[in-house]
């Protein structure tokens, strides 16, 4: 009995990872949207990407 609860108790942590991967896919997902995907060197660089409406 002690083999199947073990059994269960992997599925159930496998499912946990499972979901906790996914979770953390959607954040870098939301996430990478605020990143720039060109060099900014300088403070109007920076100043010029944020105000982009485009980004």
């Amino acid at each position: 009995m002690s083999k199947k609860e073990s059994r269960k108790q992997r599925k159930l942590r496998k499912a946990k990872e499972r979901r906790q991967a996914e979770q953390a896919i959607k954040e870098i997902q939301f996430y990478s949207q605020f990143v720039p995907t060109v060099e900014l060197r300088t403070p109007e660089e920076v100043a010029a990407w944020l105000n982009n409406d485009d980004n």
